[in-house]
């Protein structure tokens, strides 16, 4: 699939990818404790007001999105609102998922 912007992230991201693959914060397990547990001090409850105007500012609703780390993926619930029909979300944890599946179980 080809992407509709990439951003290129340069040698330095890639030695960090490769610290972070190797620890213990990209183990699934983790993540799904931590939304299990309600350890999500970041999960602000809505759309974040930048990617709200971003969103806001796209006029082709064929634009293709990704939103990784998406976690309840409020910024995906939005998107699908308004009426993008090529939204993808990723995240660790499963059950991450729950609230957008129940919401917009298309």
């Amino acid at each position: 699939m080809k992407w509709d912007a990439i951003i290129p992230l340069g040698k330095r991201f890639i030695e960090i990818k490769k610290e972070v693959l190797e620890s213990e914060l990209l183990n699934k397990d983790y993540w799904e404790e931590r939304y299990k547990n309600g350890y999500t001090g970041w999960d602000v409850g809505f759309i974040t007001p930048p990617i709200q105007r971003i969103l806001d500012q796209l006029e082709d609703l064929n634009t293709r999105i990704l939103i990784p780390g998406a976690g309840n993926a409020y910024e995906a619930e939005y998107a699908f609102n308004k009426g993008f029909s090529n939204v993808y979300v990723c995240d660790w944890a499963t059950s991450a998922f729950n609230r957008l599946l129940k919401v917009i179980p298309d």
